[in-house]
Order: structure tokens, then C-alpha cells, then sequence
């Protein structure tokens, strides 16, 4: 699935520019939507829904609702395009998903809001795609490159080992 989010199509997306124009500060007041903030918000009350708590999302009963990897990963989707194209988005997602001020005092992946929850389905067998497209999600976020991640500290005299 392809959702393009390009320079062309960026005021499709993010709304005017806010550079100063009088054009874009009048239409500004007709386009008043975040698709990024209502996609996370979409991404995470799904998640919250399918896989309540700190449940493990193999073992959670979808029953009639289908498969997940036709549903949630078109979001996941959008918000990794608008993470790689927009620096401001990926700043914003990167808050929401992984804020400053985190509670390290137990791991990440027992949390019950939406890192949690992503983390347990990066080892999830039974949502192949979903967990495919989370990952890259995630990736993106960490401005495709592990080391910007804030997930994983790792000390930098661990690395120069390998």
C-alpha cells in the first residue's frame, strides 16, 4: 500500500504553510484538521481496544472483527509516510509515542499505553503484517536510525565491541 505524502501534496496533509502569506492564514481557519494527531489517536484507541492492558496481542480473541492486518496497518502506514516526510511529525509522533519523561522503573514492553503495546507486537506471531508495519512505524520515528531511538540507551563502549 502505497499513501503518498509528498512536497506536492504537503499542504494536503499538514495544512497550509504558515510562513506569513495572508492566503494561507485565511484558509487556515477552513482547514482545521491534524491528520497526524487523529491517526495516532485512531492507532492508539484501536490498540487499546483489540489488545486491553498489558495483554499479549497472540493470545487476544478478536472474534468476529476479522484480522487485524486488514485494519490497523494502513494507519501505522500513514504515520511512518509522515514521520519520513515531515520533520515536525516525526518530532511530535516520536513525543507522543515516546515522551521525555518516561518511567524506565520497569520495562518497556509491560507498559499498558501505546509503546507497550507496540513493542509487544514487534514479537507477535499472529499479525505478520501489523507487526511488520509497527516496526517501521517505530523505525521512522527513531528518524531511521536506531541510534536516535530513546527506547534503547545503549552505552557507546557496548558498541565499539562488535
Amino acid at each position: 500500500m502505497y499513501i503518498p505524502v509528498t512536497p506536492s501534496l504537503r499542504s494536503v496533509w499538514f495544512g497550509p504553510s504558515r510562513v506569513g502569506s495572508s492566503q494561507a492564514s485565511s484558509s487556515a481557519s477552513t482547514l482545521t484538521f491534524d491528520v497526524l494527531q487523529r491517526s495516532y489517536g485512531l492507532l492508539d484507541v484501536s490498540l487499546s481496544y483489540y489488545f486491553p492492558g498489558i495483554s499479549d496481542p497472540d493470545e487476544c480473541d478478536l472474534g468476529t472483527n476479522g484480522s487485524l492486518d486488514d485494519v490497523l496497518p494502513p494507519l501505522a502506514v500513514l504515520i511512518t509516510n509522515l514521520c519520513i516526510e515531515d520533520e515536525t511529525c516525526r518530532i511530535r509522533t516520536r513525543q507522543l509515542i515516546i515522551p521525555d519523561d518516561l518511567d524506565r522503573s520497569s520495562p518497556l514492553e509491560h507498559r499498558s499505553d501505546t509503546l507497550g503495546k507496540c513493542l509487544r507486537l514487534l514479537t507477535c506471531a499472529s499479525h505478520p503484517l501489523l507487526k511488520d508495519a509497527i516496526g517501521e512505524m517505530l523505525f521512522a520515528v527513531a528518524d531511521c536510525d536506531g541510534k536516535h531511538s530513546r527506547l534503547y540507551e545503549v552505552p557507546h563502549s557496548i558498541l565499539t565491541c562488535f
